[in-house]
């Protein structure tokens, strides 16, 4: 038989136990916003947002369109997002996990996408710099690319993120996204 005192003790280390794991393993959340605007035209539209370690690999794709990832418009049409193609090799996934990932083309406006900072598994991962990468797809061979540096850890951050150098100008007549706002809350 158990004492009183004793199954109190056990009960209270049980409680502390479990409130320090509900603490530890506090979901992070990274908000990524943008303004789309979708084209009227083929050979556009596509759009890819991942995240990478600092070493540049790949910890999980959170936003692809259907038509490159999903409906292998990669191997029709190699333009389309080639950076996240070559990244993620759509082709070597099974398709339930393509299936997750893929979205249809949003319409215009703004677009919201959420990382809860675990890896393709759903492990979540460990504090340190991350980035963030988003492709599209303007016109043919042309696109925007941002790039961008994530110290992910203990400290919130908010900013506003611009093209990568090199990419289309996307104030410019061809303004597939712009308005990139960052929010990270750990």
């Amino acid at each position: 038989m158990v004492s009183s005192r004793r199954f109190a003790r056990t009960i209270g280390l049980v409680i502390v136990l479990a409130a320090f794991a509900l603490v530890s393993t506090e979901a992070r959340e990274l908000t990524l916003e943008f303004q789309f605007n979708r084209m009227n035209r083929i050979a556009s539209n596509q759009i890819a947002v991942w995240i990478e370690d600092s070493s540049g690999h790949l910890v999980k794709t959170l936003f692809v369109t259907d038509f490159t990832a999903r409906k292998a418009g990669y191997r029709r049409r190699a333009a389309a997002l080639p950076v996240w193609v070559s990244v993620y090799r759509p082709g070597t996934h099974p398709s339930k996990e393509v299936d997750g990932i893929s979205r249809a083309t949003p319409k215009s406006g703004r677009v919201t996408i959420s990382w809860d900072g675990t890896d393709q598994s759903g492990r979540t991962v460990a504090p340190g710099a991350y980035v963030l990468h988003i492709e599209g797809n303007i016109f043919w061979e042309n696109m925007v690319y941002f790039s961008v540096p994530l110290d992910v850890g203990a400290t919130p951050f908010s900013f506003e993120a611009r093209p990568t150098e090199g990419s289309a100008d996307p104030t410019a007549d061809l303004p597939l996204i712009t308005e990139v706002r960052v929010r990270y809350l750990p």
